[in-house]
């Protein structure tokens, strides 16, 4: 399906008729658009920060969908949902491993978990290799071959090598931060004293650190804010106490600091002023580059681009701080990067054949330069065993786990609605307001973020797409299709989650087109 040229772009077509026909699709587009897009409430000021959120998300699916190349819905008359119509032709098997080969890396399989050597020993026969094209395309090839191997296969990784191997990823950071007395100096530089962190504090009753409630949901440590400078002086007078445990978690960790958002924020708010300038003359953004495995998160894109909000976070802690079992928020995957210091990462290993949870729990050490990538689901432990450990940390969604996503999201609404049923008021049941802002304060996100992230991920794919049928790009075709397929059946096609009544409650409108 080759992408069309319009000949309303500077070109003349020898009728004009063609000029003429491009006119109206936009004019009827952009009336479609106004005639849909909830506008009841005049004044944006009257609404919430997320009501205003997700209708500039609505608006911008609008105008993505009128804008593609083709409507099949139009043009043909298919009464087909439009991301059916648009499922791209790909091959019916998932794109293989690639054969392996002597490479510059090796995978050292240690049972439920790999260690990812992207720089190794060329002279090794004993381990699986990894073929060079793989690490040098820095690219789409790299990617593919994560996706099908850990993200699809939700399988724990230890990944050492990435500041050696031509992967765009760490280095700036690295060198800015790589010892806790040049981090200090680049905050000193870089912030101001009167901004905050949040720090959490273990809670002194042994009978809390259990980490999960009656409900069955995660206990949090008390969060307090204080000044980055106030951090630094804890961290400056924390000692060595010998009678402590080696497994326990007793000190303050500050943790989910949201330094990149908030660094982005002032740059961009006080471009004009001289003072901001002094502070940013050395900084440099971003802080770091993604590297390629991870880049089709579908979560943070969309809450940056809508929202102003995002899981992105800085970790920074004195020996042992961490954060007891839990597994991650929405059922998302996670990836932590080392800058300095040392963690323990501890696992509960499920059973072979995934049925059910396991007492089993096995332990690795992740050093300064390595990455971890945590699968969708698996509960585990952290804790920091140096005197300072600093990381970057990401909580993602893609393709590949959004249905377990929506599995904690679907587990979150059956609590709401006992919830709401215990109050015994008929109304409540019927208050899709109350639905979606209780479970975005349970979870962070409720039902129409949820479907609007991916109606923003597939019209994104599908756009950039130039010639879906012809596509050679396998794992981006079949996400196209899963995503369709996944909206369709599992969500619009469920008539019990009101999903037009919750649209229209978190729009603040009555009308939806």
């Amino acid at each position: 399906m080759q992408k069309q040229q319009s000949n309303a772009m500077g070109k003349r077509s020898p009728d004009g008729n063609s000029i003429k026909h491009e006119e109206d699709r936009l004019n009827t587009s952009e009336e479609k658009i106004s005639a849909t897009y909830p506008r009841d409430k005049d004044d944006d000021e009257c609404l919430s920060d997320h009501s205003v959120a997700m209708r500039k998300a609505f608006q911008f699916c609008q105008q993505q969908y009128y804008t593609l190349p083709h409507n099949p819905q139009e043009q043909n008359g298919d009464k087909q949902r439009w991301t059916q119509c648009y499922q791209p032709a790909f091959p019916d098997a998932l794109p293989q491993e690639p054969s392996f080969e002597s490479g510059p890396a090796q995978i050292v399989n240690h049972g439920w978990y790999d260690v990812l050597h992207l720089v190794g020993d060329k002279s090794s026969t004993k381990q699986d290799q990894i073929p060079s094209k793989l690490i040098e395309s820095n690219g789409q090839d790299l990617h593919d071959w994560f996706v099908v191997r850990y993200q699809l296969g939700n399988r724990p990784c230890l990944i050492q090598g990435l500041l050696e191997a031509r992967i765009e990823s760490f280095h700036s950071i690295v060198e800015s931060w790589k010892t806790p007395k040049l981090v200090r100096s680049w905050f000193q530089e870089h912030c101001n004293e009167n901004d905050t962190v949040p720090v959490r504090r273990q809670p002194q009753s042994t009978k809390l650190m259990v980490g999960i409630d009656r409900d069955g949901r995660a206990t949090e440590c008390e969060t307090v804010h204080t000044s980055w400078g106030d951090w630094l002086a804890y961290l400056d007078n924390e000692e060595e106490q010998v009678e402590i445990t080696e497994q326990s978690i007793t000190k303050d960790y500050l943790k989910d600091w949201h330094l990149e958002q908030i660094l982005e924020e002032r740059v961009h708010r006080h471009s004009s002023s001289s003072q901001s300038k002094s502070k940013r003359r050395n900084l440099v953004l971003p802080l770091y580059q993604t590297p390629c495995m991870f880049d089709n998160d579908m979560l943070n894109p969309f809450l940056l681009q809508f929202a102003g909000s995002d899981y992105r976070f800085c970790y920074w802690g004195p020996k042992h701080s961490g954060t007891d079992w839990h597994s991650d928020v929405l059922n998302s995957f996670s990836w932590s990067f080392n800058v300095f210091g040392q963690k323990e990462w501890t696992f509960a290993v499920p059973p072979q054949d995934g049925d059910g949870e396991s007492d089993n729990t096995d332990s690795f050490f992740q050093e300064a330069g390595e990455l971890v990538f945590v699968p969708s689901t698996w509960r585990h432990r952290v804790l920091n065993v140096t005197k300072e450990t600093l990381s970057i940390n990401r909580n993602w969604i893609t393709w590949t786990q959004v249905s377990k996503t929506w599995d904690c999201l679907k587990q979150e609404i059956r609590a709401i609605q006992k919830e709401l049923h215990a109050w015994d008021d008929p109304c409540l049941g019927t208050n899709w307001e109350a639905h979606e802002s209780m479970l975005r304060g349970c979870v962070g996100l409720d039902v129409t973020a949820f479907v609007l992230m991916i109606v923003v991920r597939l019209l994104k794919l599908i756009e950039s797409q130039s010639n879906l049928e012809a596509s050679s790009n396998g794992v981006c075709n079949l996400e196209i299709r899963t995503l369709s397929t996944f909206l369709n059946e599992e969500i619009l096609g469920d008539s019990q989650l009101s999903i037009k009544e919750r649209f229209c409650a978190t729009f603040a409108s009555d009308k939806l087109g």
